[in-house]
């Protein structure tokens, strides 16, 4: 058995909306579970990078071990310490404890890490416009009041899904941690509706790059011109940084689109 072909299987099963056959012992049924996959949907990752596609193993065909890694490349993310690093350039961070979460539910597991490792103190980070600001956890759930409910009547606004948490806002537009998946998403206010889409695989992850781009500006003698243009230097210089963190070069360059950047 090649126990990485299993364990391959069972990642992609554990990170793919798609289903697979069920879990059998054993390196060909491994390496057919993933052709299965790729080959019946096309599938791509949860960046979107489009899956290369071996070619399907007749039912009779003995299988050698095969090296499977060039298919699959897993997103890559920020680690608490590379978080807290970039953040604390733009202000405190200092380990917060659970009991500092006042909301009406348990603080879901990937946030009380975030705030015991990273621990960003209402850390703001200067961006092209409005900055970005990261609330501590003692300040969180107050932070939810115009998205969750209004801010006046403290009336639940009905179309904010339960399973939304605003662990940073730019502006108003709020990074939303989805408690489902523990994934980070973006939204703009103002449009009538909230239409959030998927930005960061995770909450440290999403830290970073906020912080990153904030230290691009911090490092440049000559950020934008007299017109508020950026500097191309700059632009180049974010998309290399954020590539180191994320692994891939467009969504690098889609961070640095979204924030403004051209």
């Amino acid at each position: 058995m090649n126990t990485w072909l299993v364990a391959t299987a069972e990642w992609l099963e554990d990170n793919v909306d798609w289903g697979l056959p069920s879990c059998h012992p054993g390196e060909r049924s491994a390496l057919a579970r993933i052709q299965h996959l790729v080959h019946k949907t096309g599938i791509t990752n949860r960046c979107n990078r489009v899956l290369e596609l071996p070619s399907p193993v007749p039912q009779n065909q003995t299988l050698a071990p095969v090296d499977l890694s060039r298919y699959l490349t897993k997103p890559m993310t920020a680690t608490s310490e590379e978080a807290r690093k970039l953040l604390c350039r733009h202000g405190e961070c200092v380990n917060q404890d659970a009991a500092d979460w006042s909301g009406p539910f348990e603080l879901p597991e990937s946030l009380r890490k975030f705030y015991s490792e990273v621990g960003p103190k209402d850390v703001c980070v200067e961006g092209f416009g409005n900055a970005t600001t990261i609330p501590s956890l003692r300040s969180l759930w107050d932070r939810q009041a115009g998205y969750r409910w209004n801010g006046l009547t403290n009336e639940l606004i009905d179309d904010w899904p339960a399973n939304w948490i605003v662990v940073a806002d730019e502006g108003a537009d709020p990074y939303i941690f989805d408690t489902d998946t523990t994934r980070i998403l973006f939204a703009q206010h103002g449009t009538g509706e909230w239409d959030a889409d998927e930005i960061y695989p995770d909450i440290n992850t999403m830290a970073a790059c906020i912080a990153t781009l904030g230290c691009v500006i911090l490092d440049s003698n000559s950020f934008d011109d007299d017109d508020c243009n950026i500097n191309p230097a700059c632009r180049i210089d974010a998309i290399d940084r954020l590539t180191k963190i994320l692994g891939d070069k467009n969504h690098a360059k889609a961070i640095v689109e979204m924030a403004g950047w051209g």
